[in-house]
């Protein structure tokens, strides 16, 4: 008497899909079927199983898709966000940055704080994430300049303001004539001297 005919049974949904694929998800439809969000559509997995989502997913249909949702997807969207650790990093190399500025100190030795600051504070995961030497300083400050300029710019144009310089006593080939400006600030309630630029003049009058 021959065998009776091992009937075959229908493969399900499993959740490992969704694991592998983030956008194949379970069907209200049933085990026996799977969902595509990109395609917001269901599809039977009941004979194949895995085989049968790679075989939508690789199909002109999900191609087609998957192509127009991306480039229709924020170009923010495709950039890491950023932790709160790491805006905590990036405003201590500011910071940095903005004193050794502020009191004329060579950016150079910066070089070589980020490895004191890590030695002395070997417990804190902010001094043990700064990476900012003479490079990346220099680049904070000039960003950071940039937009200080834009912003005084700005105000002189909408509001009245004075301005001045007086040369440098150097020797040199050339003079230094930094350009201040004195502009009325409403949230402080007082004037303030800010210095626009730092003008080079390679000239000399005769008379």
């Amino acid at each position: 008497m021959a065998a009776a005919k091992r009937a075959k049974t229908d493969c399900k949904f499993r959740q490992e899909y969704t694991q592998t694929w983030t956008f194949i998800v379970s069907s209200k439809i049933g085990d026996t079927h799977a969902r595509c969000t990109v395609c917001d559509a269901d599809f039977s997995v009941k004979s194949g199983g895995k085989y049968d989502v790679e075989r939508h997913i690789k199909g002109k249909k999900h191609q087609d898709k998957a192509t127009a949702t991306a480039t229709s997807m924020p170009v923010f969207s495709f950039f890491k966000q950023s932790t709160a650790h790491e805006d905590a990093v990036t405003k201590a190399e500011l910071g940095l940055a903005a004193f050794f500025t502020e009191h004329n100190l060579p950016l150079s030795a910066m070089d070589h704080l980020t490895g004191l600051l890590k030695n002395i504070f070997p417990d804190s995961k902010i001094a043990q994430g700064i990476k900012c030497g003479r490079s990346k300083a220099t680049e904070l400050v000039k960003t950071v300049a940039a937009e200080r300029t834009e912003k005084l710019v700005k105000k002189m144009k909408s509001q009245p303001f004075s301005i001045s310089t007086d040369g440098s006593n150097d020797s040199g080939a050339g003079q230094l004539y930094p350009i201040v400006i004195k502009t009325f600030d409403d949230v402080c309630g007082q004037v303030l001297t800010q210095l626009l630029c730092l003008a080079t003049c390679n000239g000399a009058s005769t008379g």
